[in-house]
Formats: C-alpha cells, sequence, structure tokens
C-alpha cells in the first residue's frame, strides 16, 4: 500500500450491528465536483477481500462526514481483524483520505440499576 495521505484514527466498526463513523474528506477535496464519497476497505492480509460502501454522508456538518455502514447488511466483512480503507470523490474519482479501520464482535451491553439515594455523614440525599 502507499504512503498515507492522511491517516486518522482507526475507525471501530462491530459485527451484525449498525456504526456509524466520521471522516474528514473535504478537506482535499475538489470543490468543483459533488460532495459525494466511495469508501473501499481491503483486508490487511488479503488484496483478495476489497468491500465498497456508496452511501450519502448521514450527517449535516461540514468539518466532517457521517457515514452509517451496517455490518451484515450494507456490506458483510467475513474477518475479524485490520482493513485499509480508502475514500474517494465520488464523480471524479480523487482519493481523499486513506486509514485504518477494525473489525470486531459486538460487544455486549450491561444495563445497570443505579440506587440514587446516597448516604453522606448520616444524612440522607436523593438525587
Amino acid at each position: 500500500m502507499p504512503p498515507f495521505l492522511y491517516l486518522s484514527a482507526m475507525i471501530v466498526i462491530e459485527k451484525g450491528a449498525n456504526n456509524l463513523f466520521c471522516l474528514t474528506l473535504r478537506e482535499l477535496s475538489d470543490i468543483n465536483y459533488p460532495m459525494e464519497w466511495v469508501i473501499v476497505f481491503e483486508l490487511e492480509q488479503s488484496e483478495d477481500y476489497v468491500y465498497t460502501l456508496d452511501k450519502p454522508d448521514v450527517g449535516s456538518n461540514t468539518d466532517y462526514q457521517e457515514f452509517e455502514l451496517e455490518e451484515g447488511v450494507d456490506i458483510t466483512f467475513p474477518f475479524l481483524g485490520d482493513y485499509y480503507y480508502k475514500a474517494y470523490q465520488k464523480q471524479n474519482n480523487l482519493l481523499v483520505e486513506q486509514g485504518m479501520m477494525r473489525v470486531i464482535e459486538a460487544q455486549e451491553t450491561t444495563n445497570f440499576e443505579v440506587d440514587n439515594s446516597v448516604k453522606i455523614y448520616n444524612d440522607d440525599y436523593t438525587s
């Protein structure tokens, strides 16, 4: 893989989950073309596993772009681990960002019951 133009923080995608991630793609884009993007993911260990996400930016912010990726629906990543990503401006195929992404198992969420009554120096306070 060629040297990175821009390396952002690693994206983390959970298997079987609806994931939201942000990229800063406008910085290197060509203003003469629409601000539409295609993101290509490639398994770090093999060029045989390449996946494309061609969905619009779901955010309204101009400083960064937000993307939803429902793993298992939009793209099914067959392996856990690291993938390279390259983001292109759609109409002119201009490479605007490269980086790394990690696919992990879905995290279990644990719900806790919180006791809001607190006892400090034998006085009862409730929040």
